[in-house]
C-alpha cells in the first residue's frame, strides 16, 4: 500500500532532518515572519507524527498490543508480560501496550509506554521540538518523568498502577455434565467404540478418537473435542508446590519441553544407553542425532480431583512428535483430572519399561497445547485441518504459576545443559570419530569400541557412576544442584 501524501508546507522538519536543531518557539510570541515559517514547520511536523501514529495502528493487526511474537504451538513467553493468544499472535491483554523499551506488555498508562514519542533517532538526533528525549534503541523516548503527547514530551505527574495478570483457570470451558468415568482398557486401531448395542470400552487408545462407533487415527482433519472442565478443576487446588530439576536428551534444535516426556539424571542416562547410542540401524550414531543433555527447573502443582486421591502426579503418558500415545485414553484422564503432570518410576516397571533396568530414575510427562496431534498436523493450515482449533482449544498445563487448575499445572525455565561428547571424552569431531571405526557402545558385545563409558548396560554400579559423572560434568559448568 502506497504511503498518503502529506500536504505540508516546502522546507517543513521531519525526523533526521537538518532542521531538527531549530529550538522550539512559542507560537503565541512569534509576530516576525522567521517565526512564522518555524511555527508552520513545528505544526507540520506535528501533523506528521499524529499521521506516523495513525499509520502505525493500521499496519499492525492489534496496533500497539502486538509483541511480534506466535503462540501457534507454544505459550506466549512469561517474559512478555500480561498477554493473551489470539488467532495465534501473542498480543499485550487489553490495557496494555507492548513497549520497545522493556521488550514486554506494560500498563497504559506506565512510564514505558507514555515515554514513547514514536519518532525515530536512527541516523540523526531526536528533534529538539519534541522536549526532553534519550535516543534508545534507536528510538526517541521522553526523558524519565515525561510523557509523550502526540510525540510531544510533557511533564508526567500521574501516579503508575500495579501490574495484574491473569486469574487461574480463567478461559477454560464448563463441563455439560459429569465426566466420563476412566476407563482402563480402550479400544484400538479400528476397533468398536460405540454404535448400537455396544457394551464394551467407549474409549479409544491414545492417538486415536471414536468417530461414535469406531476408532480412528487422529489426524488433521479430525475434530478433537473440546474439554468441558468441571467447578472443581477451575479452582485452585490444595496441592503440595514441588520444586524440582528434569532433564531431556535434544539435538541442536532447541524448542521448549511441551507434549514431551523429561526425567531426572538416571531415567535420561537409561533412555540415552537403551535407545540412543550403539544403534546399528543409525549407522551406530546417536539416534535422532542427539547432541546434549538439557536440564530444566520445573515447578508442578496437582488439581484437586488428583490431589483427592492422594497423588500429586497422575500416570506418565508418552509423547511422541508431540502427540499423547498412551496408554489409556489421554482426553478421559484430562478431562477428568486435568492436564496434569505424569510420573513413571522405573523401577516400577509400569507403564514402561516392562522388564528390570539398572538405573534408577523417573520419567515425566509434561502435556502442551492440542496433545492429541503430532507437531506436524497441529500446525497444517490447510482448509481441512482442525490442527489450529485444536490449539486454540485444549491449552495444556503449562502457566506461570502453577495453580492446580485444569490448565495451570507445571511451568518450566532453563537451568544449563552439558555435551554428550564432552560427557563421553571424545574431543574433536564426533563424526570423523564414528567414521573412524570407533563406537559409543555396541549393543550385541555389551561394549564399546574405543570407549568405555557405557560398557555394561545391565550393570548398577557402573549406571551410578554414569549418572555421577553426568552430575559433575554440569556442576563443573557452574549448574549448581
Amino acid at each position: 500500500m502506497k504511503s498518503p501524501i502529506l500536504p505540508i508546507s516546502k522546507g517543513a522538519p521531519h525526523e533526521g532532518s537538518a532542521d531538527d536543531h531549530v529550538d522550539p518557539v512559542d507560537g503565541d510570541a512569534c509576530e516576525d515572519e522567521t517565526c512564522s515559517v518555524r511555527l508552520l514547520q513545528r505544526q507540520a511536523a506535528k501533523l506528521s507524527a499524529e499521521l506516523n501514529f495513525s499509520r502505525a495502528d493500521t499496519q499492525r493487526w492489534q496496533g500497539n498490543r502486538e509483541t511480534g511474537s506466535t503462540c501457534l504451538i507454544y505459550h506466549c513467553g512469561k517474559q512478555l508480560g500480561p498477554t493473551e493468544c489470539h488467532h495465534y499472535r501473542c498480543i499485550c491483554q487489553h490495557g496494555y501496550q507492548y513497549s520497545e523499551l522493556t521488550k514486554r506488555c506494560e500498563s497504559e498508562t506506565s512510564s514505558p509506554v507514555q515515554r514513547d514519542t514514536g519518532g525515530s533517532c536512527w541516523i540523526w538526533p531526536c528533534s529538539r521540538w519534541r522536549g526532553p528525549t534519550e535516543c534508545l534503541h534507536h528510538k526517541c523516548w521522553c526523558l524519565e518523568g515525561y510523557k509523550a503527547v502526540r510525540g510531544y514530551c510533557e511533564k508526567d505527574e500521574t501516579p503508575q498502577p500495579a501490574t495484574t495478570t491473569t486469574k487461574p483457570g480463567e478461559g477454560l470451558a464448563v463441563a455439560t455434565g459429569r465426566p466420563p468415568a476412566m476407563q482402563t482398557s480402550c479400544a484400538w486401531g479400528d476397533e468398536q467404540c460405540g454404535g448400537a448395542g455396544w457394551s464394551g470400552p467407549s474409549c479409544c487408545e491414545a492417538g486415536y478418537y471414536c468417530d461414535g462407533s469406531t476408532c480412528v487415527k487422529i489426524s488433521e482433519k479430525l475434530v478433537v473435542p473440546k474439554y468441558g472442565f468441571s467447578d472443581a478443576l477451575r479452582k485452585k487446588s490444595q496441592g503440595k508446590l514441588y520444586t524440582f530439576y528434569v532433564y531431556r536428551a535434544q539435538g541442536e534444535t532447541t524448542y521448549p519441553p511441551e507434549n514431551v516426556n523429561v526425567a531426572d539424571l538416571g531415567g535420561v542416562m537409561w533412555y540415552l544407553h537403551n535407545e540412543i547410542v550403539g544403534r546399528a540401524d543409525w549407522g551406530y550414531k546417536r539416534k535422532f542425532d542427539i547432541t546434549r543433555i538439557l536440564r530444566y527447573k520445573v515447578q508442578t502443582r496437582a488439581t484437586q480431583p488428583l490431589v483427592d486421591r492422594g497423588m500429586n502426579f497422575g500416570v506418565r503418558f508418552a509423547f511422541d512428535s508431540g502427540q499423547c500415545t498412551g496408554p489409556f485414553s489421554c482426553d478421559e484422564a484430562w478431562q477428568n483430572y486435568g492436564y496434569f503432570v505424569g510420573c513413571n518410576k522405573l523401577q516400577t516397571g509400569f507403564p514402561f519399561p516392562d522388564f528390570k533396568v539398572a538405573y534408577d530414575g523417573v520419567w515425566y510427562s509434561l502435556p502442551g497445547k492440542c496433545p492429541q496431534m503430532k507437531f506436524f498436523e497441529k500446525t497444517n493450515t490447510s482448509a481441512q485441518s482442525h490442527g489450529l482449533q485444536c490449539i486454540e482449544d485444549q491449552p495444556g498445563g503449562f502457566c506461570d504459576e502453577p495453580s492446580g487448575t485444569a490448565d495451570c499445572t507445571y511451568n518450566f525455565e532453563d537451568a544449563g545443559e552439558i555435551s554428550l561428547d564432552e560427557l563421553e571424552g571424545i574431543s574433536g569431531d564426533y563424526h570423523a570419530w564414528i567414521k573412524s571405526g570407533k563406537r559409543e557402545y555396541d549393543r550385541i558385545t555389551d561394549h564399546g569400541t574405543g570407549m568405555t563409558f557405557w560398557d555394561k548396560l545391565d550393570d548398577p554400579t557402573l549406571a551410578k557412576k554414569r549418572v555421577s559423572a553426568a552430575k559433575a560434568l554440569f556442576e563443573c559448568h557452574g549448574w549448581r544442584f
